[in-house]
């Protein structure tokens, strides 16, 4: 038994290994992660979020501004603009705003776990991906962004109830099936006897 338990734990972390990928995650940017935030116009932070911008896509009808990952959410449940517009036609922001955005100094999103790098707008990206000492990752289950050494240890109990919760679930289903089924079986019985009582009702 303790070899069966032991071959099903590790086929549990093989199968969370696999579904991990570990890759580093961008989080948003508030207005407290701005170096020069006295600087930046609130124009420049998402109306859905309140984030400033990041990859910024505009509308074609109004030319107001989203956060990428934003609008495509939002385009997902709605047709419409956020600010109203009949029809959303997605456009990339401008090379004007792009330069804008360059100027803005923001700090990295590990801050609070040690990195004190304060980066341009452009240089960020590549700071928190490839350069902090702090990289950071999204959990797949709760999407806490977290360190990626600590991931691995928050995922797996999570991991566990994901599949204690599906598998209650399945278990659900098939009691429920064979509910059912037993009705069905109990019920057809009447349904067969009904015709010939209609029929000897008839002869009469």
């Amino acid at each position: 038994m303790c070899e069966n338990a032991a071959d099903l734990n590790g086929q549990a972390i093989s199968k969370r290994t696999s579904r991990s990928s570990g890759a580093v995650s961008i989080g948003r940017i508030n207005y407290e992660r701005i170096w020069n935030g006295e600087s930046v116009p609130r124009e420049f932070f998402c109306p859905i979020c309140s984030c400033l911008w990041w990859q910024p896509h505009s509308c074609g009808s109004c030319q107001n501004l989203f956060y990428e990952t934003c609008i495509l959410k939002w385009t997902q449940m709605n047709r419409s603009c956020r600010y109203g517009c009949e029809q959303y036609e997605d456009r990339r922001c401008s090379p004007q705003i792009q330069c804008l955005l360059s100027n803005i100094w923001i700090r990295c999103q590990s801050s609070q776990y040690g990195c004190t790098a304060v980066l341009s707008y452009d240089k960020l990206d590549m700071h928190q991906i490839n350069q902090c000492p702090y990289p950071l990752a999204r959990c797949q289950y709760c999407e806490r962004l977290m360190l990626v050494n600590a991931i691995e240890v928050h995922d797996f109990p999570l991991y566990l109830l994901k599949e204690h919760q599906s598998s209650c679930a399945l278990v659900s289903i098939q009691n429920y099936l064979q509910t059912m089924n037993g009705l069905q079986n109990k019920i057809q019985p009447v349904n067969t006897y009904l015709p010939t009582i209609s029929t000897q009702n008839a002869a009469i």
